[in-house]
């Protein structure tokens, strides 16, 4: 908010009167001034000096006519529109964790006082001195334009700021090739992955393991999927992938009945391997029973129970690769990229419209086998 100083009145040399404010803002350092001429030192001149004054200084800090408000009372204010137009809840909660970043430095800035200088600069203080991804960069971007979209819509400010904003980003063209090559699972360190739940007498992290690498799901999708999800048709197995587990405050792990994306609904057909790993574990349960769940909780799997089992199992094992449940994904969409299977198939598959990952595992694939052709090729002939 602006803070305006006491009004002062300088007699000038022709006889006429300079009214002055003084006032301070967060959007500059210091104290800054501006006047009005008025011929009388009247209290009829003085208020009305008043008013053209601090008209002037609302006009240069663009508030004039805006409600005046806080960036962090605006995203409340926001946020609170996202459930009633069907954001979702996980959607929503990576908002919050993003926000709450941003409001170490925004949250008591009046959101006519942010300027497209200091956002690039906190753009680029994310990137360089945080040392967060591109991605991440892009996310903060986006969150903050829907923001200042918002707050143009309603009219806290005339000019969204963000229409100039622009991003310097990092090359990270090392690590994106470093990742496709490896964030996927050689049948050798698979077998030890298997292995290392067995060693542990951990066949329901093994069985779960094993389906998020026959379906490619998501491990919310996979978390998800109850035995009546499961059907026969026309002498093959489906899964119908209908939602995603996610931890809501103050209830604990839910099944959102969407997925992440449209795209993401789908029926995937299940191999035989997968076929027995259904029969067995739905074995005694209802049809509302979630299929694969941690025998010693009875709760569904989540990335912060998987996660670092398989990570201290992969350290025993030898297996240096950065480890989480998403790689079993990865893994199946290399292994079906190894049999041939065709890339719109592979993403019709694992409910990708179009993934950067899925694409660059796809054809760093195809140009590995692609090598081997070319070695072939070389002892061809009449």
């Amino acid at each position: 908010m602006v803070k305006f100083f006491t009004p002062q009145v300088t007699k000038m040399a022709n006889g006429n009167y300079q009214y002055s404010i003084r006032y301070r803002d967060a959007s500059f350092d210091g104290v800054r001034k501006k006047s009005v001429v008025i011929k009388k030192n009247t209290t009829y001149a003085k208020n009305n000096a008043e008013k053209i004054v601090k008209n002037k200084i609302m006009t240069s800090l663009g508030q004039l006519g805006q409600i005046s408000i806080t960036f962090g009372n605006l995203s409340q204010k926001y946020f609170g529109t996202l459930a009633k137009r069907g954001v979702a809840y996980k959607t929503i909660t990576t908002y919050r964790a993003q926000l709450n970043q941003m409001n170490k430095v925004f949250e008591d800035r009046h959101i006519a006082t942010i300027t497209t200088v200091q956002i690039n600069r906190y753009l680029d203080d994310v990137l360089y001195k945080r040392n967060l991804t591109n991605k991440t960069a892009h996310s903060y971007q986006s969150l903050l334009n829907q923001i200042f979209s918002y707050a143009k819509q309603f009219g806290y400010i005339t000019n969204n700021p963000m229409d100039d904003v622009q991003i310097n980003y990092k090359d990270e063209s090392q690590k994106r090739q470093f990742r496709t090559e490896n964030w996927y699972l050689s049948d050798d360190e698979m077998n030890k992955i298997v292995e290392g739940c067995e060693e542990q007498q951990r066949t329901d992290y093994r069985d779960f393991i094993l389906w998020l690498y026959l379906t490619g799901m998501r491990i919310g999708e996979g978390s998800a999927i109850q035995v009546k999800d499961i059907y026969k048709q026309n002498n093959t197995y489906y899964a119908k992938v209908n939602g995603t587990l996610i931890r809501k405050v103050g209830i604990g792990l839910i099944k959102q009945p969407y997925t992440k994306t449209k795209s993401s609904s789908r029926d995937v057909a299940l191999p035989q391997q997968a076929v027995d790993l259904f029969l067995q574990n739905s074995k005694n349960k209802t049809n509302d029973s979630f299929l694969f769940v941690n025998k010693r909780t009875g709760n569904p799997f989540s990335p912060g129970t998987l996660n670092p089992v398989i990570q201290n199992i992969c350290k025993n094992k030898g297996i240096e690769k950065h480890i989480t449940s998403h790689i079993f994904r990865h893994t199946h969409v290399s292994k079906l990229s190894e049999l041939g299977y065709p890339l719109d198939v592979i993403s019709k598959r694992v409910g990708h419209e179009n993934e950067e990952i899925t694409r660059k595992i796809y054809l760093h694939i195809t140009n590995k086998k692609a090598d081997k052709f070319n070695e072939l090729i070389k002892e061809f002939k009449f």
